[in-house]
């Protein structure tokens, strides 16, 4: 009897073991790696840049500005946003428009997966006065 618990609840836990990491693949967010074999992850490879601009006014004539993250977030946050972790940028943006004069930001991450390979560019976009 107790040999049937112990094959029941090793069988469950390596089905959890396979499972977990296999939702990764039937999710939306290819950035988001926490539960998945990363020994298979091209995102891993990726190297992004990271440019923050904020406008100002609504207004198209006024410029908007560049955001420096080195003296606006610790590294490892940036670190974290330039694998375009999407809950940390929404948290980010959304920060950033707290700030009263803040309009508008704009984060656009541009990956390079490989040397020499064409980049992607991810953007992620708020609007602070809605």
């Amino acid at each position: 009897m107790i040999e049937r618990r112990v094959l029941f609840i090793c069988a469950v836990f390596l089905a959890l073991q396979v499972a977990i990491p296999l939702s990764y693949y039937l999710r939306d967010d290819r950035y988001d790696e926490r539960f998945a074999w990363r020994m298979f992850s091209s995102v891993r490879l990726e190297r992004c840049r990271t440019d923050v601009h904020e406008r100002l006014d609504m207004d198209a004539r006024f410029p908007e500005r560049r955001v420096a993250l080195n003296e606006t977030l610790h590294r490892a946050w940036i670190n974290t946003i330039e694998r375009n972790r999407r809950p940390v940028i929404e948290a980010f943006l959304k920060h950033r428009c707290e700030r009263p004069e803040v309009a508008a930001v704009t984060l656009t991450n541009t990956c390079v997966a490989a040397p020499g390979a064409s980049p992607t560019h991810q953007k992620y976009a708020r609007n602070c006065r809605e």
